[in-house]
């Protein structure tokens, strides 16, 4: 999905109380769009979550998100996944 839309959706559905965490890829749009809580991925668009065949990495991804859920401040909450994780 575009991340623009991600970003505004995870908006209204954070202020109807259900708490989001965008994975993106491409910041500067992110950055703009200021969703709640993202994390911020050094991979190509269609790569989300890293090189495929990847669990290992696929999971501390997803591991970066569910972290941001209960990060210490207010949204907006960005965190950079940095390459040197994988």
């Amino acid at each position: 999905m575009c991340h623009q839309s991600v970003g505004l959706v995870a908006g209204v559905l954070e202020r109807s109380g259900l708490a989001t965490v965008m994975l993106s890829c491409l910041a500067e749009v992110t950055e703009k769009v200021r969703p709640p809580r993202w994390v911020d991925l050094p991979y190509p668009l269609g790569f989300p979550v890293g090189e495929p065949k990847n669990p290992d990495l696929q999971r501390r991804i997803v591991e970066a998100g569910l972290d941001l859920l209960t990060a210490e401040g207010a949204p907006p909450l960005r965190r950079r996944f940095e390459a040197s994780q994988f």
